[in-house]
């Protein structure tokens, strides 16, 4: 909440985190990319790059938009609750949840100073942390299995299937007329 009242704390004290974390998604992403790639054949590397990407792009899309509906949907259903444990009264609780669905907790910031007003914030901040937490605990259990499913899947001790180069790509001289035809000039 610090965050949406007083912007310039963002700039002063959370820059280094950014960086870090920007950096660490820099060093991760790089790694990951070319580890599946080296990880088939020749023949497959263009076609695993192309997956790793397009599952990394589907990711960064959805998992902020699905994320930020969890914590918006939190906020939402915990407000009232938290309005209350800060002995907010009912006009000034009614007054919060309106512009609270009007312009998000950014809204809030019109309420006229005062004591209301600061419980009405503190209130917001709280529902706000709520709503992270299960933010983040979701974000944490779909690593942990997405780690399982890895080390179940990815295990070194199952035999792998070998994989012959020329049983995937006709030779040129062996090709029929049909299997050396571009995939393009097919119908």
């Amino acid at each position: 909440m610090a965050v949406t009242v007083r912007g310039h704390l963002l700039r002063s004290s959370m820059w280094w985190r950014l960086a870090t974390i920007g950096a660490g998604f820099g060093l991760v992403l790089a790694s990951m990319t070319a580890i599946a790639v080296g990880s088939v054949p020749a023949p497959l590397m263009g076609m695993v790059g192309a997956a790793t990407n397009t599952f990394r792009q589907t990711g960064g899309a959805l998992g902020p938009a699905v994320l930020g509906a969890v914590v918006t949907s939190r906020v939402h259903t915990t407000l009232p609750q938290e309005l209350a444990t800060q002995h907010v009264t009912s006009g000034n609780a009614s007054r919060a949840q309106e512009l609270l669905g009007q312009g998000g907790l950014r809204a809030l910031g019109e309420l006229p100073p005062g004591p209301q007003s600061h419980a009405v914030l503190t209130a917001a901040g709280r529902a706000f942390t709520d709503g992270i937490h299960l933010a983040v605990a979701l974000s944490g259990g779909a690593l942990l299995a997405a780690a399982l499913l890895a080390a179940v899947v990815l295990r070194p001790d199952r035999p792998s299937a070998s994989f012959r180069v020329s049983e995937h790509i006709p030779s040129q001289g062996t090709a029929s007329s049909d299997e050396s035809a571009t995939p393009h000039s097919r119908r």
